[in-house]
């Protein structure tokens, strides 16, 4: 028996000390091998750049937030980096590209306005009127108002369902179609330009542009949102919704089973407001406006249908009304100074400093590159454009425009007033006091050059 035992136990071993080799490998083989996951890559936050000299962020390069890195995100949900120019903090913030009903310039509900002074008011108007919201020497805003009276009422509750703008000499509309049931996945936008009705592709951030360059639309989401932006005017949000079943219950609007009164919500962002601004809500960006709507009364209901009633959408002949596209601005009255637009299409890139001068006389332009650009008009200054070709003896005035580095055609850029003495003499680059002899230029056909 003891024979037995050893012999057995000497077999396990042998076969132990053979089979062990074979399973370490085997189990080698079916190792399963960390990976260590992927570090979480870091968003990239866009730089941002004030041009306009009278900002405190001018030329300065501002980063987004990491809260909100972009200024268009792919997701319209998420907020979007913004730079206030004219803020008195020189930083980049998040905020949504919908309309903030509850922020300065809007215009939302039964008509409820936030006035430039932060103060709360309602303007109720008449049904299927139009009345003006903006009215300054270079813009034009008015609104078309729809409702309904409900038996036993003395005034129409009443809301926003278009805009028209005039802007230059130029006009641009849009408004919320009627529809009877409301459906967020079609559109009930329609727009137009100069008389034509623009179609803009579904879809988030579409855009469309003037071939001026002188405004902007783009989709801040699939359908009825959208930003309206006229450079150195105004930028405008707009959504599109309907009067719900339960406000209509709680206010008592009585609205009908076969209209939903799509309407406007709408905020407003102005740059250079004269101190004279008319307007519904334009008199409260005013700097001696006393605004008879008093904070703390439920709901401050303002007049002034008389003041600002106007004949159309597109009309600029309420009362106090001061549209005047061809006056010239008066510097000192706005609220920060105003710069040109290029408006060439080709996007090339310019050297810091090379000047993109037009002669009016030849109607194209003199300077190094592509891009043949011709600047904004400078009677905004005062100076009284000269039509000579360069090169002329005859002391002249040209318009030009100084590009910084990096920048493209279609860019903001400050205007400098260029005006030559002799042939590539003096120049004088002052926007405000038009002062002469500050740099020497060489200004040959084909060749511009300032020298740093």
């Amino acid at each position: 028996m003891k024979m037995v035992g050893v012999k057995t136990l000497l077999i396990f071993l042998f076969l132990n000390a053979m089979l062990a080799p074979m399973v370490i490998e085997a189990a080698s083989h079916n190792k399963v091998k960390r990976v260590k996951p992927p570090k979480p890559t870091k968003p990239v936050q866009e730089l941002l750049t004030c041009k306009s000299r009278k900002s405190k962020c001018f030329m300065k390069r501002i980063k987004c937030p990491i809260e909100c890195p972009k200024v268009k995100p792919k997701n319209p949900k998420d907020k979007a980096c913004f730079l206030d120019c004219y803020s008195p903090k020189c930083e980049a913030v998040c905020k949504s590209r919908k309309p903030n009903c509850n922020g300065p310039g809007a215009a939302c509900y039964d008509p409820r306005f936030i006035g430039g002074d932060g103060i709360v008011f309602y303007f109720h108007g008449r049904s299927n009127e139009h009345f003006t919201l903006i009215s300054d020497k270079d813009l034009q805003i008015n609104a078309r108002f729809i409702g309904l009276r409900p038996e036993g009422r003395t005034r129409d509750y009443t809301w926003i369902q278009a805009l028209g703008l005039k802007f230059g000499h130029h006009n641009f509309t849009l408004e919320a179609t009627r529809t009877e049931k409301w459906d967020d996945n079609v559109d009930h936008l329609k727009l137009s330009h100069d008389g034509t009705e623009l179609i803009i592709r579904e879809g988030h951030s579409s855009e469309w542009n003037s071939t001026q360059g002188d405004i902007q639309v783009e989709r801040t989401s699939t359908t009825n949102s959208l930003t309206v932006t006229i450079p150195d005017l105004v930028e405008i949000s707009v959504n599109v919704i309907p009067v719900s079943e339960e406000d209509s219950k709680i206010h008592n609007y009585q609205i009908p089973a076969n209209d939903s009164f799509a309407h406007l919500e709408v905020q407003f962002r102005f740059f250079g407001l004269s101190s004279n601004v008319e307007g519904i809500l334009g008199r409260t960006y005013r700097p001696d406006f006393d605004n008879p709507a008093k904070p703390g009364v439920a709901m401050p209901v303002v007049g002034g249908d008389d003041n600002y009633r106007t004949s159309s959408l597109l009309a600029t002949d309420c009362a106090r009304c001061v549209f005047s596209p061809g006056s010239v601005k008066d510097e000192d009255d706005s609220l920060m100074m105003e710069y040109g637009m290029l408006d060439c299409k080709g996007g090339e890139v310019f050297e810091s400093g090379m000047p993109i001068i037009k002669n009016r006389t030849l109607g194209g332009s003199v300077g190094n590159g592509s891009c043949s650009c011709s600047s904004v008009s400078a009677e905004t200054t005062g100076v009284n454009m000269g039509q000579s070709q360069i090169g002329d003896e005859v002391p002249e005035t040209v318009e030009a425009v100084v590009a910084p580095a990096g920048a493209k055609c279609g860019d903001p850029f400050d205007v400098e007033v260029v005006k030559t003495t002799e042939v590539g003499l003096m120049v004088g680059v002052d926007l405000l006091n038009n002062q002469e002899l500050l740099r020497e230029v060489v200004l040959a056909e084909g060749d511009v050059h300032v020298p740093q």
